[in-house]
């Protein structure tokens, strides 16, 4: 029993890793945000940052850091690449799914040894391909388009300075 217990509790903390930002808006909100898109910097040193993309010039990328709530930037010289997400999937997450599918074909008797893993493949795979749909990667967005997913598309405005730029609100 103390086995059943241990997988469900580490069912449970898989499924709380799989949130996204709050600021981030739904799919049908695309284009009315005014916050930046999320991204998560490959740096050359293989030091890996993420928060809010604030702007993009010819030689950095402008960030407010998820770690410490500021406003930092990276060298374009010095990074491997980038994974941004841009919206949250409409469909919500399925992720709840999983533990309920492990548990409901208990019911099913000898058809469960097929049935469970079969629901755990199917669910896992719908919600890993809705994770996936509003995200791009360095191989699938250029550096030069990334600006356009940024807080400010055109570049920090002459007059703010980075460092008072506070993080996007918790909605």
């Amino acid at each position: 029993m103390k086995t059943n217990k241990g997988v469900f509790l580490i069912l449970g903390f898989l499924l709380a890793g799989c949130s996204t930002p709050q600021y981030i808006p739904k799919a049908s909100e695309i284009g009315t945000g005014t916050y930046g898109a999320r991204i998560r910097l490959f740096q050359s040193s293989g030091r890996v940052v993420s928060g809010e993309l604030i702007a993009v010039d010819s030689s950095k990328i402008w960030f407010i850091a998820d770690q410490s709530d500021r406003c930092d930037s990276v060298s374009m010289n010095h990074l491997d690449g980038f994974v941004l997400r841009y919206a949250k999937p409409d469909n919500g997450t399925y992720g709840w799914a999983i533990p309920l599918g492990l548990f409901l074909p208990v019911f099913h008797g000898l058809v469960a040894s097929i049935s469970i893993p079969v629901h755990a493949l199917v669910t896992i795979s719908v919600s890993a391909s809705g994770e996936r749909e509003f995200r791009f990667t360095d191989e699938t967005l250029s550096f030069s388009k990334l600006h356009e997913y940024a807080r400010f598309p055109q570049g920090i405005p002459k007059g703010i300075k980075p460092s008072f730029l506070l993080p996007a609100e918790k909605r």
